[in-house]
């Protein structure tokens, strides 16, 4: 993030307006928005490890579980019967 902090971006007045429009498409507040682009790795990381974007394209939680040893396990387990059939 620190290259972030050094390199300043300047929008033109219409590209201010579009992402407004944006946000407002959406309904967001910026909260939100802060919080989404806080998470943005985690969120292309989570992706990432569900192989499909298909399956995550109407999830609305990032959820991890508690024992991940036993996650992988059942995750392995069902693309094995997966397979079989």
């Amino acid at each position: 993030m620190s290259d972030m902090s050094t390199i300043r971006k300047v929008l033109s007045l219409e590209q201010k307006l579009e992402v407004c429009r944006l946000v407002e498409s959406f309904g967001l507040r910026l909260s939100t928005i802060s919080g989404i682009y806080r998470s943005r790795l985690q969120l292309s990381a989570f992706m990432l490890h569900m192989n499909t974007s298909s399956c995550c394209s109407s999830q609305n939680w990032m959820k991890k579980a508690s024992n991940s040893a036993l996650d992988s396990a059942v995750y392995m387990w069902f693309f094995q019967k997966r397979a079989l059939d």
